[in-house]
């Protein structure tokens, strides 16, 4: 567009007279210059990156701009072809720096082109200088109809590099864009291929812990009926029996807490999977809570107190991973609050959020056990020395949002926790 304009007769050296002098055809000239630097810079949002032009071509632009608005004669010509030249080189400078157009092959005769078309109105304009008669000019007609065929044949030479160019660039866009679609599609294959493997993985350990259930629960539940025998065995009146009974009591605790073990470890692999829904069904949350209190160690029973709510609050869940979910919230009570606390257990319809609330509250053992993590995989309370594998209170949390709730906790005057088991209607 830059060479072509120079074809209107009435621009430039082609005025003949100041009659003839056109100053809009002289400005849309002078303007068309500028298209080509931010076309190839792509844009007024890139043209700062290229700031060692663009001084220069901010000069170049003002001083072909003032030219237009000059009286007619060789002084505007000069002024007009030498700016006009400068902008072509600043145009040439940025085809040749932008990355965008790296590598292509129009790349080069759009740089070679812009740079002889800047030669050529140099060349222009030392003619009109050097034909300066008073105001106006006289050169040979013959070297302005060369002029002008040179620049003539420039343009078309600058068309066919900027349009091989762009359609190169427009090649390799559609081939990166295949390349990567095929790249996503790949992928997408792997990740379902490994999608499908883990879930079978899943499933084996799921059937392997079901098995272990099976076969370790047993003699677990025959070694707890053992020592309840053997504690209605023992005589009131025996010397040893506060020390049997308190045997028994460490001994029925171990097995509680092999047995949480054994449920947690069961209902993390289902939980994980996602695939898996949970059976939920509306029922007697505080019978729920009430059975997840007599799982606790005997010893500790005494400990647990069933608060407000009634106990009749009914709710829409799934009463087994409800059960173990309170298990583990009162086994962390147990285990973080001080020696013979009470723990309190509270089942509350909430009716401002529409839903039913299982609260743990306890005394703590001490200051800044917990963190914001503590609901995540292997965290457990700062500075602990209780036994555990950080695999409770994940587990909480995995039932919470398998029924669309939340767990949540809350610390009071540095002392005492809450923990909140909210599920929605």
């Amino acid at each position: 567009m830059a060479a072509l304009s120079m074809i209107n007769p009435s621009v430039f050296v082609e005025a003949k007279s100041a009659r003839d002098y056109n100053l809009f055809g002289f400005i849309m000239a002078g303007s068309s210059l500028l298209l080509p630097y931010f076309a190839l810079a792509g844009g007024p949002g890139k043209i700062f990156h290229f700031h060692k032009s663009l001084p220069i071509f901010g000069i170049a632009v003002v001083m072909l701009l003032t030219s237009a608005f000059l009286p007619y004669g060789w002084l505007p010509s000069v002024i007009g072809y030498c700016s006009g030249g400068v902008i072509v080189l600043a145009t040439a400078w940025v085809c040749l720096k932008n990355r965008y157009w790296r590598g292509l092959w129009g790349q080069s005769i759009l740089f070679s082109s812009l740079c002889v078309c800047a030669v050529i109105m140099l060349w222009r304009g030392w003619l009109l200088y050097v034909g300066r008669e008073q105001a106006g000019f006289n050169i040979d007609p013959e070297m302005s109809l060369l002029g002008f065929w040179l620049i003539v044949v420039t343009g078309a030479i600058i068309q066919v590099g900027f349009m091989g160019m762009v359609g190169e660039r427009e090649l390799r866009s559609r081939r990166f864009a295949g390349r990567r679609a095929t790249r996503l599609f790949e992928i997408g294959m792997e990740m379902g291929r490994e999608e499908k493997r883990l879930a079978a993985i899943a499933n084996e350990r799921l059937v392997t812990l079901n098995l272990l259930t099976h076969d370790v629960r047993q003699p677990i539940n025959n070694a707890y009926a053992a020592l309840e025998a053997l504690d209605a065995e023992i005589k009131p009146d025996s010397p040893n029996e506060r020390e049997f009974k308190r045997a028994i009591g460490r001994a029925q605790a171990v097995l509680d807490a092999i047995n949480l073990s054994i449920s947690n470890a069961i209902l993390v692999l289902p939980l994980l999977n996602k695939e898996n829904q949970v059976a939920t069904r509306y029922m007697n949350a505080y019978d729920v809570a009430l059975l997840a209190k007599f799982d606790c160690p005997i010893d500790h029973q005494d400990r647990i107190k069933l608060g407000s709510g009634g106990p009749h609050v009914f709710a829409d869940i799934d009463p087994i991973l409800v059960r173990i979910a309170v298990r583990n919230l009162l086994d962390n009570a147990l285990k973080y609050s001080p020696a013979l606390s009470e723990i309190q257990l509270d089942i509350i319809q909430r009716e401002d959020r529409l839903g039913t609330s299982i609260v743990v509250t306890n005394k703590l053992s001490g200051p800044n056990l917990l963190n914001e993590d503590i609901f995540m995989q292997g965290v457990r309370g700062a500075g602990t020395k209780a036994e555990g594998s950080g695999l409770g209170l994940f587990l909480v949390r995995k039932v919470a949002e398998a029924h669309f709730g939340t767990i949540s906790y809350a610390i009071h005057d540095q002392k005492t926790v809450t923990f909140d088991l909210f599920f929605p209607d």
